[in-house]
């Protein structure tokens, strides 16, 4: 089997919109690939209650956006799980039959319990693909082969028997192509030093009080943030509440942050070189723990230096310039700072850049497509001679 020219139902916690990460992307080189591809929205309360609308993206013709609201209370599913799973049984019935045709494969990337049992869909293949942590409702999800981008998540999955692969993080087409260019040697005499974030301000895994802590202690930095820092136009977080506030006020009144708001990928390319090293400020939350992060591939598209609180998934590589842990961020960042000429050589730069070749979307489904051929229609053949 080829993930070409197949019926695709990509299924996403985070609606589509702006702001792509790794549920988008696949959803979008999928279809770039030949695959008439639909991608599932979470619920939406917008609509009238039962509607189900299906429309075109903008961006290939091959992908198509789902949004429902479904036709029974959504709070049964937080009183009576139960009823919850024959309902939306219901449910999926009815966006197949809205689809119009047979499914081939569920690529289902929601971490939360909501579809618990895909068969109803009767694709060829289920794939459970999740990126974030699984909630604990969630772990016994049923699929055929499951990938993810962080072993700690692996691990957490607990049906047996079911095939686990961990695949990391992918770069898109745009940053592909910044990867493939000529590093681009910065001069760092008599300028200010450009630092670059970009992602989600409003997330909780960001370490709010770090990402402050290095900013008033590098006044002579000039810090830009790409990313939304409200819930205008942004389809990855909804919440706004004082404490956010509280954080983009401090932002804005220092004199060397620049907020730039949500960017199109153009946009974000078309000045990614000017800057001299990205950094990154996470720390544990309810979803997140540390275990990976689909912006690091971005930012050594690039080849510069990036300067992170822990990932695991990047503990044992020098592609980082990771702080053990909180407390010496500051003094690891300075230490770049003052050496940036050594950080950024042609050589480290280089290795940046082919690790993140390395590292496309379009590889990443070639390989899930061998390990679906050996692991999972291997099998099916085995049982069904």
């Amino acid at each position: 089997m080829e993930l070409t020219d197949k019926v695709i139902l990509v299924i996403s916690s985070e609606e589509w919109g702006k702001i792509f990460i790794s549920k988008h992307h696949y959803a979008a080189t999928l279809a770039q690939l030949g695959n008439t591809v639909y991608f599932l929205n979470p619920v939406s309360n917008k609509l009238k209650i039962g509607e189900i609308q299906i429309k075109t993206s903008s961006i290939n013709k091959n992908l198509s956006v789902i949004t429902y609201r479904p036709f029974f209370p959504w709070l049964i599913k937080f009183h009576a799980k139960w009823l919850f799973n024959i309902l939306i049984k219901f449910q999926l019935r009815k966006i197949s039959q809205k689809i119009k045709t047979r499914i081939d494969i569920v690529w289902d990337f929601n971490c939360s319990f909501l579809y618990h049992n895909l068969s109803v869909l009767k694709a060829g293949i289920n794939i459970f693909h999740p990126v974030d942590k699984i909630s604990l409702d969630a772990v016994n999800k049923k699929a055929d082969i499951v990938f993810s981008v962080s072993s700690l998540i692996l691990k957490d999955y607990k049906v047996p028997n079911i095939p686990k692969f961990l695949i990391n993080h992918g770069v898109s087409k745009r940053f592909e192509e910044v990867a493939c260019c000529p590093p681009i040697i910065n001069i760092y005499d008599n300028r200010k030093i450009k630092a670059c974030y970009i992602g989600n301000l409003l997330i909780p895994s960001l370490n709010r009080d770090l990402v402050e802590q290095v900013i008033t202690g590098n006044p002579g930095i000039e810090f830009s943030f790409i990313g939304p820092y409200s819930t205008k136009q942004n389809n990855i977080y909804s919440d706004f509440n004082t404490e956010d506030e509280k954080f983009i006020h401090a932002l804005k009144s220092k004199s060397n942050v620049k907020l730039q708001g949500i960017l199109s990928t153009d946009e974000i390319v078309s000045q990614i070189n000017k800057f001299d090293l990205f950094f990154i400020c996470y720390k544990n939350s309810k979803h997140y723990r540390c275990d990976n992060s689909h912006k690091v591939l971005e930012y050594l598209s690039t080849g510069k230096v990036v300067v992170s609180t822990p990932i695991s998934f990047y503990q044992n590589s020098d592609l980082l310039q990771m702080s053990k842990g909180e407390d010496d961020f500051n003094i690891l960042f300075s230490e770049v700072i003052s050496n940036l000429k050594f950080f950024n050589s042609e050589e480290m730069m280089n290795k940046r850049k082919a690790f993140a070749k390395s590292n496309t979307y379009e590889k990443h489904i070639k390989k899930i497509e061998t390990l679906i051929n050996n692991y999972v229609l291997n099998q099916q053949m085995e049982s069904n001679p």
